[in-house]
């Protein structure tokens, strides 16, 4: 059975919702249905269907003054697992933010702010209080 992450983001609130789904789940977090009506869509391959056969899937919505992100993406590790995206104005990844939902060594998940000030990721702090995982 594959298994997938998911990370439901909505900047500005800083608020994340990190969940594990499996193919088989009937109510799947990610859906299809809005993409390009009231949310954009993009899919590693291109035109693949999450939870069958995409390797990455995420989506972009306007919420209000929110833009809501939602990642999703095939695990490969059964210990070492994670989904995230990072923004900067550079075409490479240094000088990125990060916003990541991983899973280290089995343990429980968590989700993560962080920096990459080159070619590698620092953790930044961030309010835990308003973190969620589903």
């Amino acid at each position: 059975m594959i298994k997938f992450l998911t990370l439901l983001i909505p900047i500005l609130s800083f608020y994340y919702i990190c969940v594990e789904a499996q193919n088989s789940a009937g109510n799947l977090p990610f859906s299809t249905t809005e993409c390009g009506q009231t949310k954009g869509c993009m899919f590693h391959p291109d035109n693949c269907i999450p939870f069958v056969n995409c390797v990455h899937a995420t989506s972009y919505s306007l919420n209000g003054n929110q833009v809501v992100f939602e990642l999703l993406t095939m695990l490969r590790s059964p210990t070492n697992q994670w989904v995230g995206i990072g923004f900067n104005n550079a075409p490479q990844m240094d000088g990125s933010t990060v916003t990541a939902c991983a899973s280290f060594n089995g343990g429980p998940y968590s989700t993560a702010l962080s920096y990459n000030p080159a070619m590698y990721n620092l953790n930044a702090p961030i309010d835990q209080v308003n973190m969620f995982l589903v």
